[in-house]
Parts: C-alpha cells; structure tokens; sequence
C-alpha cells in the first residue's frame, strides 16, 4: 500500500499496534461494548479501522493515558499528535478509495463506463 511509505512507515505501523493492543484489552472492549477492529493490508479493513479511531479518539485517548501511567510490561503505543493529524487526513482518502472499489465490482457494472 502506498500508505506504508507514510512517515517512513511509522503511520501504518502505529495503526496495526494500536489494533493489535486494543483488541487485547478487555476492560475496554468491555465499556465501549465493542471491539477494535482488526487492521489488515485489505483497504476496507484499515478503513474501518481509522474510522473506529477516528469516532472513538476521546475514550482512546483517555484510556491510553490511564493505561501509560499504570504501564506494567505492556506499555500502550503512544499516539503523537502528527499520528492524529495523519489519520485524519488519510482516513477520508482510504473510504472514497473504498467506495471507488466497490462501486467497481458491481457485476452489472459495464467496463466502457
């Protein structure tokens, strides 16, 4: 993906970590009612994923903040305000790529359009 080369590949990299780490927290996962969803290479999957971010970024933050200050052997990744600034701009990049793919794959979609 041409996203990887985004800040040297720290940006992607720090969104699978985020996953990752989220989706191992089960206090979270808990009070949110819901589970971070699982950043693949598919496009739809890492827009689904800075969506979630994007919507939940006061409760991420906040529980990242609880977590870094209580940090045992898993410390929480930190989000510098550039990671934010970037997953704000690319995230609405990535979905009209989305909606471009799948309005592509329409069966009845005739290639000369």
């Amino acid at each position: 993906m041409v996203v990887d080369e985004v800040d040297g590949g720290a940006w992607v990299k720090t969104c699978y970590t985020l996953s990752t780490y989220l989706r191992k927290q089960s206090n979270l996962i808990t009070n949110m009612g819901e589970t971070c969803p699982k950043k693949t290479n598919l496009w739809v999957a890492f827009g689904l994923v800075l969506k979630f971010y994007i919507t939940r970024a006061p409760r991420i933050i906040g529980f990242l903040d609880e977590r870094f200050e209580q940090a045992g052997n898993v410390a929480p990744p930190i989000l510098t305000s550039s990671w934010w600034m970037q997953t704000y701009v690319f995230a609405p990049v990535i979905a009209i790529i989305n909606e471009t793919i799948v309005k592509l794959q329409v069966c009845d979609l005739v290639i000369c359009q």
